[in-house]
């Protein structure tokens, strides 16, 4: 029981940083998804932090949000931890 818990856990928080992952590429706020969904903030947030279990529609209607297929949501999230999504990386211009 405590092992399915824990598989159940990573893949929460697997689905959370996905989800802020392919937000964050798409350059929408937390709150314009929240506005997206119908939902208040909070419920973002707890999805992202891997705290918010899903159902299948609130799963297609994220998916439908950042025009993705439903599928890409269960992809292995590149990033490891929520907060090194929050950095958006900067592009160095040299000088000639």
């Amino acid at each position: 029981m405590a092992v399915e818990r824990a598989q159940g856990d990573r893949e929460l928080r697997n689905l959370g940083r996905r989800v802020a992952e392919l937000r964050i590429e798409r350059g929408i706020t937390q709150e314009r998804l929240a506005e997206r969904l119908d939902r208040d903030i909070r419920y973002v947030q707890e999805i992202e932090g891997g705290r918010q279990n899903v159902t299948v529609r609130t799963a297609a209607l994220i998916a439908r949000v950042l025009r993705v297929p439903i599928r890409e949501l269960f992809v292995i999230p590149k990033m490891r931890a929520t907060s090194r999504l929050r950095r958006v990386p900067t592009r160095t211009v040299r000088k000639k």
